[in-house]
């Protein structure tokens, strides 16, 4: 979700504006319609994926000219280039191919567009487009939206927040195969409410007493939330300590349940103290300033996971500075509405918030050089400085660091896009997301690994997916080329299996 310090920016100004062939026999049945294979493979036909080079990204290794056998939407077997395949399988032939499991987006929000208009607690334009609106379209087109997922590779999703009343929805919805693994958590825990969020239900539900808060998690369980996320701010004026004694009941609730509690934390102090209290998931990482040792040790003897969030940080900057551009993925898929909805913000500013529009005029300036900052008078300059920490370049080097910095240190890392937000459209802004860890220097088989074995860790699904391994989900993209030697192969997909299921690939 949007960082918390934005609001408190917003509380601080107003008072200023009062993503071998195998043998011959095999080699054979290679040309197979793509409709006859799926109707075979719901029939529960054996089916064998043959000659391609299986990643593993928890390693980096490749399995070259491999089999894989699918039964039941499983995978029954992977084989070397020296076992034949079995009788009875029917044989397509992915000779030359590249293969490694689908990918989990660990951190989205079907409750939220990516347009300009998606988030009025942050940018109010709500006299531009109405707040229904950007709701209504979501709740249309949610279907859409998870096969956007599918053509993307993504074949696990984790919805990290929004009105519990619209789980059933999405439920439903998934339910019509082939669609991604969806995972939800319901509304918020937090310390703040955000009324302006409350149409169909709430998104933050404010929590101030440990009674309140577990009454909450108590209604999330009953709605078969498969997920608990937090809010950990200070922005209402509770204490780290005050923080730490209202939500640990609650972590320690939801464990009993089984269910993992994600946390939304910005800074190191209350990120360590999320993680003494039982917190699994970091879901943006640190935020706001370098990551320490202390922290390392933490997560790893807490076994908790970083799931840092870079491409939103720089699209919500982007944004308040009216230059929000997008990836080809995005502007060759993204819906226009979303797509054009940045122009028409910047076209109406002066239907926008008072609040909204001091954010417009002086975020420009917090990468500006001095020269640009002449004609601003003190309390101008002030702003700017105020905005600095979360819409200057240097916020996105931050988390970046903070990611180099804990890639090699043995806690998990996990991988979310964050999408929903503005600008960070659904199933495309993965190709963002991956290109902002390669400016952090991280490795192709680093965020392969993240976006697959490290997500799959982080919520407890490596018994079912993450990986290309006998029992597991039969998950997995085709790839054209080598994900391994550039990152963008990640999107070169000629085959995409949900459950044993091709999906088609219109990309």
């Amino acid at each position: 979700m949007i960082y918390r310090k934005i609001l408190a920016l917003i509380t601080m100004f107003a008072s200023l504006l009062m993503l071998m062939p195998a043998t011959a026999e095999a080699k054979a049945e290679s040309d197979v319609n793509t409709n006859d294979t799926n109707n075979s493979i719901k029939n529960g036909q054996k089916t064998a994926f043959v000659g391609g080079h299986i990643i593993n990204p928890e390693s980096g290794s490749v399995l070259h000219n491999a089999t894989i056998l699918l039964e039941g939407g499983k995978i029954l077997k992977v084989l070397s280039n020296e076992e034949e395949v079995p009788a009875g399988f029917k044989v397509l032939n992915i000779k030359d191919k590249w293969i490694m499991p689908g990918l989990i987006d660990g951190h989205i929000h079907l409750a939220q567009s990516g347009s300009a208009f998606t988030r009025p607690d942050t940018l109010d334009a709500t006299k531009i487009s109405p707040y229904q609106q950007d709701q209504q379209w979501l709740l249309d087109n949610a279907r859409s939206i998870f096969e956007s997922y599918l053509n993307m590779g993504v074949t696990t999703i984790v919805d990290l927040g929004g009105p519990s009343e619209y789980m059933a929805h999405h439920r439903q919805l998934a339910s019509h195969k082939p669609s991604p693994n969806l995972l939800m958590a319901g509304t918020l825990l937090s310390p703040m409410d955000m009324p302006k969020l409350s149409l169909n239900g709430k998104t933050f539900s404010k929590v101030a007493t440990e009674e309140e808060a577990l009454n909450t998690l108590k209604q999330q369980i009953a709605m078969q939330a498969d997920i608990i996320k937090i809010v950990w701010s200070q922005e209402t004026g509770m204490t780290t300590d005050e923080l730490y004694n209202l939500y640990k009941p609650v972590i320690e609730a939801a464990h009993k349940h089984n269910k993992q509690v994600a946390v939304h934390v910005e800074d190191l102090a209350n990120a360590k103290r999320s993680i003494e209290a039982g917190g699994d998931i970091l879901v943006h990482g640190v935020i706001s300033e370098p990551i320490d040792e202390e922290l390392i040790q933490l997560m790893k003897a807490h076994n908790a996971s970083y799931m840092p969030t870079l491409s939103v940080t720089a699209h919500y900057s982007e944004m308040f500075k009216g230059a929000v551009s997008f990836n080809r993925l995005e502007q060759k898929h993204g819906d226009p509405i979303i797509l054009n909805s940045f122009a028409e913000l910047m076209a109406n500013i002066p239907k926008t918030d008072s609040m909204s529009q001091l954010l417009l005029k002086y975020t420009p300036y917090v990468d500006a050089p001095e020269e640009a900052l002449k004609n601003l008078n003190e309390q101008e300059r002030s702003i700017v400085e105020q905005l600095k920490p979360n819409f200057a370049k240097s916020a996105v080097e931050i988390q970046g660091n903070n990611l180099k910095r804990i890639i090699d240190s043995g806690v998990n890392i996990a991988f979310g896009t964050d999408a929903g937000n503005p600008g960070t459209l659904h199933a495309y802004s993965l190709l963002g997301e991956m290109r902002e860890w390669k400016k952090a220097g991280i490795s192709n088989q680093r965020i392969l690994q993240a976006a697959t074995a490290g997500n799959a860790k982080a919520y407890k699904l490596s018994n079912k997916v993450g990986a290309i391994a006998p029992g597991l989900q039969a998950d997995f993209i085709v790839l054209a080329n080598n994900p391994l030697q550039n990152i963008e192969n990640v999107f070169t997909a000629e085959m995409i299996v949900k459950e044993g299921q091709l999906v088609e690939v219109t990309h």
